[in-house]
This record gives structure tokens, C-alpha cells and sequence, in this order.
């Protein structure tokens, strides 16, 4: 199997030969590869030839993501901390004293922790369902669209949890959320009923 890559590719003249556990990755990325600068060009066909190696790698690549997703809103709360001067000596003793003391901040301090907690309570299961998904070799694609719909799903959550704390906003991340954790639970059942090839 062969594809287009790199700088001669809009001249079509150029080639990879790629083994039979590889793709040819879909037509619009070879287009829009075509018209990046040379050196952008090799730098996107390393990574695509990496990914064509192991097509899991962008679904691995939403574990770190969903982590450092979960601590947006604690790196919030430590800026709101720090930028009240008033305040900034006796939270850094005690980072999680009554929110209170912060005023008109205090809502969004609150659910700033909130949020915080949420992320990294639901992150264990999510990694442990891609994990499970790629050793029980759930197809790539499949899992990859899983795992992007939690990520698109954790993000919006967080948006709706930071920006408002009203009665309308508080439904719309609750079905957020619940979306996000049906992603889970389908992660799972991906890898529980995958069909395992006859020997």
C-alpha cells in the first residue's frame, strides 16, 4: 500500500511504502500536508508515519489530555489565590481555607474546586477504558472517536461549571457530564465485547 507524502506530492510523484498494519491516513490530510512549507511537511510526516505504526496513538493521546484538563480549573484557582494580594500568605498555607474570604470571587473559587475534583474523579475509569480498549484491540478509529467526544464533553463541562453557577447553566453540565461518562461506559463496552479473530 502506497501514499502521497511530502513536498513532491503535489507533483504526485513521491511515495511510502507502508506494511500491511498500516493506512494510508484519509485524502484531506494529504492535501492539506501539500500545501504546508517543506520543513512543516516533514515534521507532519514523521508524525503521521509514528501514528500509521500504532493507530491507537491519538486515542492514548487523550489520557494525558483529560489530566491536564481536570487541573484548568485548579491553575484558575491558584491565579484568583495569588492575585489577591490580601490573601496570598495565608493560602499558601492553607490552599483550601473557606473561599469565603475571596468576596465577589468566592462563587467562582468554589466551583473552581468543584470542577477540579469532578475531572479527577472521572479520570481514573476513563484511563483505564482506553487502556483496556487498546489491549483488547478495539479499532482504532472507534475508540478514537470515543475518546475525543469525552474530551470535547470535559471541556465543555468545565466552560459551563466556570462560567456560571445558575439553575439553566447547572442542567446543561449535568447532561454534559452524563454524556461524558456514557463515553466511558461505552469505551468499555467496546473492549468487553470486542470480536477476537479465529485461530
Amino acid at each position: 500500500l502506497k501514499f502521497r507524502c511530502g513536498s513532491e506530492f503535489s507533483r504526485g510523484r513521491e511515495s511510502l511504502a507502508l506494511d500491511d498494519r498500516m493506512q494510508a491516513p484519509p485524502a484531506w490530510v494529504m492535501t492539506t500536508m501539500a500545501k504546508l512549507p517543506p520543513a512543516q511537511q516533514q515534521q507532519v510526516q514523521e508524525l503521521l508515519m509514528r501514528v500509521m505504526k500504532d493507530m491507537f496513538l491519538p486515542a492514548l493521546a487523550t489520557v494525558p489530555a483529560a489530566w491536564a484538563l481536570a487541573y484548568v480549573p485548579r491553575f484558575i484557582k491558584l491565579g484568583i489565590i495569588y492575585g489577591r494580594s490580601s490573601t496570598t500568605d495565608s493560602n499558601d498555607r492553607d490552599p483550601r481555607s473557606n473561599p469565603d474570604e475571596f468576596g465577589t470571587s468566592a462563587g467562582l473559587v468554589r466551583r473552581c474546586f468543584a470542577c477540579h475534583v469532578n475531572g479527577l474523579e472521572s479520570f481514573p475509569a476513563f484511563a483505564a477504558a482506553v487502556l483496556l480498549c487498546k489491549i483488547q484491540k478495539v479499532k482504532p478509529f472507534e475508540a478514537f472517536g470515543l475518546c475525543f467526544r469525552y474530551i470535547a464533553a470535559r471541556t465543555l463541562y468545565t466552560i459551563c461549571y466556570l462560567s456560571s453557577g445558575n439553575g439553566v447553566m447547572a442542567a446543561v453540565r449535568s447532561i454534559i457530564w452524563i454524556d461524558s461518562i456514557l463515553s466511558i461506559f461505552r469505551l468499555y463496552a467496546k473492549a468487553l465485547t470486542v470480536s477476537k479473530p479465529a485461530k
